[in-house]
């Protein structure tokens, strides 16, 4: 059976001793959509046992382009993670 929903994973790669730190702001960005995104059935992270990378499974229902699930604090804490992983 198809999906009518939208399915997204993200594979995100902190910089070397940053996978703690990235993974603990993404929590919020985790709790934060879940709370708050409407139509948000699935978001999930998992991190990689020996890499160290993180992999984000989000699940939306309905067909609505990202930027209209997405919100601006959502956004915002994600961004925030740009400069840990970076760094």
């Amino acid at each position: 059976m198809a999906s009518s929903g939208i399915d997204v994973i993200a594979i995100i790669y902190p910089a070397e001793g940053k996978t703690d730190r990235v993974a603990e702001l993404l929590q919020k960005v985790l709790e934060h959509a879940q709370a708050n995104e409407p139509g948000t059935l699935k978001y999930e992270m998992h991190r990689e046992i020996k890499g160290g990378d993180i992999v984000m499974v989000e699940q939306y229902a309905g067909t609505l382009p990202l930027w209209n699930v997405t919100d601006k604090q959502t956004n915002k804490l994600y961004r925030s993670t740009e400069r840990v992983r970076h760094i």
